[in-house]
């Protein structure tokens, strides 16, 4: 009982002192081996881990939004910034090619269908003049360059109209039945299942967007879009597994994005997964981990401790720990991938109160110990 005080009371004290007085040692520190009886172990808190095999740790958690694999659909984008006026289909339903989707209106989209009216028209009477001069021409009544002019003015305004009409069709509106009830009407550019669609009225959608996703009717594969914050980034790295809150690995990270999100401060992250029972829209929890290296070994967090400028493991050896500097690789749920001298499976090492075997390092306790030096 006396013992079990005495390095409680130890413990607080390290506590100040570690604060003030460690970084003094941490240069000359030689990391000998530290003796320890059992019952000292017991009294500082100080347990044991023994280092396993495991190269499948799950990782580092996340949340993932499960989206169907667009490398097989169809990909509707806004050229210019607009505003959804009406609904008519939600993620997750189905749609026929052609059939309607959304309606959006803007006053850019009103110009540009103004445009295309007035270029339709201009280009009917270039086409009208074209034919008429080339009968001329036949005739011998006009000169071959009076012909080119004529066929160079309808050539450019064909090329304009198309131009615009591209335009629409990139949105999904058939220019020649371009409105809807309250807006321009967006149908589906294929028959499939709706896997990004805008979920609201009102809904602005910025220019140059990917606004709706069509998966084709037999593409049962489906994406996890990640969200990695900048201080994880190290964590999530192309062809690192994706496991499951279970631990079953379901897919590796296949791309990374290299543009950083200013508004949540994070980067996309693509995975692609092997596993079925997914459905598109949902919000997953899932664990990214890097594969284990030949020389690397994966501790709990309480395994290891930073000692000034070094992080240290404590191997156990006869009577007592062995501190030894370790390489941390990459940190994930609650453990590190680290390397080290000495660290393999199978391998002992102290878990628990490290605190305290800092402090023995440092030499605090040592007036007054019992004949260990503790």
């Amino acid at each position: 009982m006396i013992q079990a005080n005495f390095y409680k009371t130890l413990q607080n004290l390290f506590v100040l002192f570690s604060i003030f007085f460690i970084p003094l040692y941490a240069d000359t520190a030689k990391y000998e081996a530290i003796s320890l009886k059992d019952s000292e172990m017991k009294a500082m808190g100080v347990g044991i881990f023994a280092i396993k095999n495991t190269s499948n740790e799950r990782g580092v958690p996340f949340s993932a939004v499960v989206d169907f694999d667009d490398k097989d659909g169809y990909t509707q984008n806004s050229s210019l910034e607009v505003v959804v006026v009406n609904l008519y289909k939600r993620a997750g339903e189905s749609v026929k090619k052609g059939e309607p989707i959304v309606e959006i209106s803007s006053n850019a989209l009103s110009e540009l269908y103004f445009s295309l009216q007035n270029t339709r028209s201009r280009f009917q009477i270039a086409q009208e003049v074209e034919r008429k001069d080339k009968d001329l021409l036949r005739q011998g009544v006009i000169s071959q360059r009076a012909y080119q002019t004529s066929y160079l003015t309808m050539n450019e305004l064909r090329l304009k109209m198309n131009e615009i009409r591209s335009s629409f069709n990139i949105f999904g509106i058939n220019p020649d039945n371009p409105r809807g009830q309250y807006g321009f009407l967006v149908r589906a550019s294929g028959s499939g299942t709706l896997s990004v669609v805008p979920t609201q009225i009102g809904q602005k959608i910025p220019a140059f967007t990917p606004y709706i996703r069509i998966a084709k009717p037999d593409n049962d594969n489906v994406l996890l879009r990640i969200r990695v914050p900048q201080n994880r980034l190290k964590s999530v790295q192309q062809g690192f597994s994706v496991f499951n809150d279970k631990g079953d690995k379901i897919g590796i990270i296949e791309s990374i994005s290299s543009v950083i999100d200013k508004q949540t401060n994070t980067i996309s992250a693509v995975a692609r997964v092997e596993a079925k029972g997914f459905k598109v829209g949902e919000i997953v929890e899932i664990y990214v981990a890097g594969s284990v290296g030949g020389s690397a070994v994966v501790i709990p967090d309480d395994c290891w401790i930073k000692y000034d400028n070094d992080y240290l493991a404590f191997i156990q050896v006869e009577n007592g720990f062995k501190p030894t500097t370790i390489n941390i690789l990459e940190e994930r749920d609650g453990a590190a991938v680290v390397e080290g001298d000495g660290l393999k499976v199978g391998t002992k090492v102290a878990k628990g109160s490290l605190v305290l075997l800092k402090g023995v390092m440092a030499g605090l306790g040592e007036d007054g110990s019992d004949g260990n030096g503790h």
